[in-house]
Parts: structure tokens; sequence; C-alpha cells
């Protein structure tokens, strides 16, 4: 074997080992990444690119029917807050004030001692509960929101009943003894209930294309 051979040989090998070098990098490189977004910082990193390349490919201007369409942080449709960050913070609380509204308004039967925890319940389920719930079943809820919803109705439970937290009465017994589920678990079930409505109406409406 030449001279020129074993260059070439020696090439090749170096190549291989160093495409095998820059992968391995590569891999190491999307592990700690994935690893970070899995962290609140992480979270964080996201949502300032998103938001810078936003910026930068959000210069341009959208018209309709020759008309400019103004940019905006937030706005409301069918009643809900839609926020450009992709975020339902502004949301939950308009929810949670819906709630407070709402109990407000019937507060004199769930305030009233003569009346059972039972009957209560039903009214809160009826009155209060839809308000809060009004639209949640499209907006992606984060643990921290959830848990904001779930401590303004305990909070209204607890009213109705007539106890406080110094009572040191768990919330499985607020619930039990007022026959209300988690509000958790309850959003859940209306956005599958959701979801199934969407299944059917594309099903729908491919037959109706069909049809017609």
């Amino acid at each position: 074997m030449d001279r020129t051979e074993e260059n070439r040989q020696e090439y090749k090998e170096l190549q291989h080992r160093v495409k095998r070098e820059v992968s391995k990098a590569k891999q190491k490189a999307y592990d700690e990444l994935y690893t970070r977004l899995d962290t609140r910082e992480g979270e964080k990193d996201l949502y300032r690119l998103a938001r810078q390349r936003e910026e930068r490919e959000g210069s341009g201007t959208v018209r309709l029917q020759g008309e400019e369409v103004k940019k905006v942080q937030e706005f409301k449709y069918l009643g809900s807050t839609v926020q450009s960050n992709g975020e339902c913070g502004k949301e939950v609380k308009k929810r949670v004030q819906a709630g407070w509204n709402g109990w407000r308004k019937v507060s004199g039967v769930l305030c009233d001692r003569k009346i059972s925890a039972r009957i209560k319940g039903e009214v809160y389920r009826t009155v209060v509960r839809p308000a809060m719930l009004y639209g949640l079943e499209t907006v992606s809820l984060r643990k921290r929101q959830e848990s904001e919803l779930e401590v303004a109705e305990l909070k209204m439970l607890r009213f109705s009943l007539g106890v406080t937290r110094l009572d040191r009465i768990r919330n499985e017994y607020i619930r039990g003894t007022a026959h209300v589920g988690r509000l958790g678990d309850k959003v859940r079930e209306t956005r599958l209930r959701w979801f199934g409505h969407v299944q059917r109406r594309e099903t729908i409406r491919t037959w109706h294309v069909n049809l017609v």
C-alpha cells in the first residue's frame, strides 16, 4: 500500500471518528435540552424564545377585506379570553371571579343552616360550578391553574357548610358532605365530552359533503 492510499484510509477513519463524536455531542446536547425543558426554568426559556420568534415573524400586517387587523396581546372570543402567548391565567382568574359572583347570588341559600349539605351541594353544582367551568374544555390548564380553581371552590364549600380551615377538616370530607366531586375531574370530563362532539361533527360533516 503506497503512502497516498494510507493517507486516504487515515482520512476516512478520522472522518468516521469525527462524525461519531459530533453525533454523541448532539445527543448529549438534546438530552440536556429535554431535561431542562422539563423544569420551570426550561419553560421560561421556551416561552421567551417563542415570544422572540413571534416578534420577528409577526412584524407583517394582516388584512381582512382590505382593512388592517390590529395586533393585540389578548382578545375575547365567545366569552373567553385568548392570550397571544398561549397562556390562560387571565381566563382562569375570570372564571374564579364568575364563580364567586354566582356564589354570592345564592349565598342566602348556601349559607342557610336550615338547609342540608346535600341540597347546598346540588345548588352549588347547578348555579356556581357551571360559571367556573364555562369555556374551560378548550383551555390547556396547568397544574397551578387547576389548583387555583379548586382552592376557590373549596373556599366556597367551606363557607357554605359553615366551617373554616381552623377546624382542620379534610378537603375530601368537605366534598363528600356536599356531594361535590373534584373540579379537576369535572374539567377533564367536559373536555372529553367536547372532544367527542368535535369527533362526531367531523364525521357528520364528511357525510354531508359526500351526500351533497
